[in-house]
């Protein structure tokens, strides 16, 4: 699902760095938590809220993870080559 996720952001990206109606590119940064982890925290969307700032920290345009009681990269199996 994660590679999904980050397949389906990076599409978005691309499409908004190059737009053919005059308007000004733009890109897009987004936090994933999923409820199915052994141990969510009090509040989905705050895990949530960790991963977007962890990726704007980080470069923007791109989608972060939250899982294992922290922020992390996008899944080693979405990334780039």
């Amino acid at each position: 699902l994660a590679y999904t996720i980050v397949e389906k952001i990076d599409y978005v990206n691309k499409e908004l760095s190059e737009p053919t109606d005059g308007l000004p590119a733009v890109s897009l940064s987004v936090g994933v938590a999923f409820t199915d982890r052994q141990d969510p925290t009090d509040d989905i969307f705050k895990d949530a809220d960790k991963a977007l700032y962890n990726v704007k920290e980080h470069g923007k345009h791109g989608c972060g993870f939250y899982g294992n009681g922290g922020c992390m990269e996008r899944p080693e199996s979405a990334k780039k080559q």
